[in-house]
C-alpha cells in the first residue's frame, strides 16, 4: 500500500517508484491538486493518470467513486475530477483485474 500526498509532486514521486509498483503492485492512494495547479512541478495531471493506467495497468477511481463501485475513471473524467467545481483531490489507484473491491469484507447475511 502506498499514501501519496507531496503537493504537487506524485508524479516524480511514482516515477521514483515504479520498480516498486512493477515489483509488488500495491493499492495507491494519492492526491491530485486542482488543474490550476499547473505551477507545481509533477501537478500535470494527465501525466500521473497515464503513468499508472498506462505505463502500470492500473485503474484509477476519486475515493468517494470507489466506495460507490463506481467504474474506473477514464482520462477524461479523471480531469473532470480536478477542474472546478471540484468532484475530488484524492484518488484509488489499484492493479487492472485485481479482486479489490471497497464491499470484499462484507459479512454475508
Amino acid at each position: 500500500f502506498i499514501k501519496i500526498d507531496v503537493e504537487g509532486f506524485e508524479h516524480a514521486a511514482l516515477l521514483g517508484a515504479q520498480n516498486l509498483i512493477t515489483r509488488c503492485q500495491p493499492a495507491i492512494v494519492f492526491e491530485a491538486g486542482a488543474t490550476i495547479d499547473s505551477d507545481l512541478e509533477g501537478a500535470q495531471g494527465d501525466d500521473l493518470f497515464s503513468l499508472l493506467h498506462d505505463s502500470h495497468g492500473y485503474n484509477v477511481w476519486s475515493v468517494a467513486g470507489y466506495l460507490r463501485n463506481d467504474p474506473p475513471l477514464d482520462l477524461p473524467a479523471y480531469r473532470r475530477c480536478r477542474t472546478y467545481p471540484f468532484q475530488a483531490f484524492n484518488f484509488v489507484a489499484l492493479p487492472q483485474g485485481g479482486t479489490h473491491s471497497p464491499n470484499q469484507n462484507e459479512v454475508p447475511t
